[in-house]
């Protein structure tokens, strides 16, 4: 079941990456016909690549099985947690934003507010 949408979305999003590449008079394309389009590449490149496309997957898994709504939860879950571990193990000594803890508040919300008042089939 394909969503056309994303096809579309990925189509022009292609295009416009592609021109961006082609076009001699953005920045990009200047480099890219100077020294060519991989320079600078290492295998490290790949890391963040593969982990993307590995999480896309994982997403479209979980939304599959779970539903929209677990994976809201998991997200943020998962934005807390990258919180803390960016606040644990980050070289920058950095306090939690205002606006940080009141997303944090927000989520907790509505958290409370799922298990109080869950959503019922139509």
């Amino acid at each position: 079941h394909v969503h056309p949408f994303s096809m579309e979305l990925a189509l022009i999003s292609s295009m416009f990456n592609l021109g961006n590449l082609i076009l001699p008079w953005t920045p990009d394309g200047k480099k890219c016909r100077q020294n060519g389009l991989r320079i600078g590449w290492t295998k490290a490149t790949f890391i963040p690549i593969a982990t993307n496309a590995a999480g896309g997957i994982l997403v479209g898994l979980v939304v599959k099985s779970s539903g929209s709504v677990r994976k809201g939860f998991a997200l943020i879950q998962g934005m807390f947690l990258s919180g803390l571990l960016q606040n644990r193990f980050s070289k920058e000594d950095r306090p939690v934003t205002a606006s940080q803890w009141f997303g944090g508040v927000l989520a907790a919300l509505s958290f409370g507010i799922y298990a109080m008042f869950p959503a019922k089939p139509l």
